[in-house]
């Protein structure tokens, strides 16, 4: 029973997640601009079967889709999209308070949280199900004007947690949404 309810936890949080990014998906670099920490590697069009994502199983990996960028981190898998549609002044918040809601009873490791950086609100939610080494940082950005998101996920080896939420906020602090 515990097992369905967390599938279903995990399938509305993915459905949240592309909700937010599928309205309008643009090009990555036409919606931000951003730096990665050194040693970033983008990781192109080799197939699911490629070293660096074998690691990470647990994130929906479509290399063939251009809107969506990928790369490795510090022993982490980066996904990166934006989207350039208006969206609700309070999009955030109402997708913090959901997902707080769906996460109440899950078994693993959860946190959310708002915050503010350069001008830019985010949600930076992390998540560590028992079952599995790895955890995720997944975040949405909203600029000032409510007409672009940006959203990502780290997925890392839960024994890195703390150096990758060093890279999370080196990388939050270098988005900048274009005008």
């Amino acid at each position: 029973m515990k097992l369905i309810k967390i599938i279903n936890l995990l399938l509305v949080a993915l459905m949240l997640n592309y909700k937010a990014i599928s309205q309008e998906i643009s090009n990555l670099k036409d919606i931000i601009s951003f730096s990665l920490p050194k040693g970033a590697k983008k990781i192109s069009i080799l197939g699911n079967d490629s070293s660096e994502l074998k690691e990470f199983k647990d994130l929906d990996v479509k290399l063939n889709d251009k809107k969506i960028e990928y790369y490795t981190i510090d022993k982490a898998l980066l996904r990166l999209n934006a989207s350039g549609e208006k969206v609700k002044s309070n999009l955030l918040e109402e997708r913090k308070e959901s997902l707080d809601q769906l996460f109440i009873e899950y078994s693993g490791y959860y946190k959310s949280e708002l915050k503010v950086i350069v001008n830019t609100k985010f949600l930076v939610l992390q998540s560590e199900s028992k079952r599995s080494v790895n955890g995720k940082l997944t975040f949405y950005g909203v600029n000032r004007a409510n007409d672009k998101l940006v959203s990502g996920v780290l997925c890392y080896k839960k024994t890195e947690r703390a150096s990758i939420l060093k890279t999370l906020a080196s990388i939050l602090e270098n988005i900048n949404f274009r005008k």
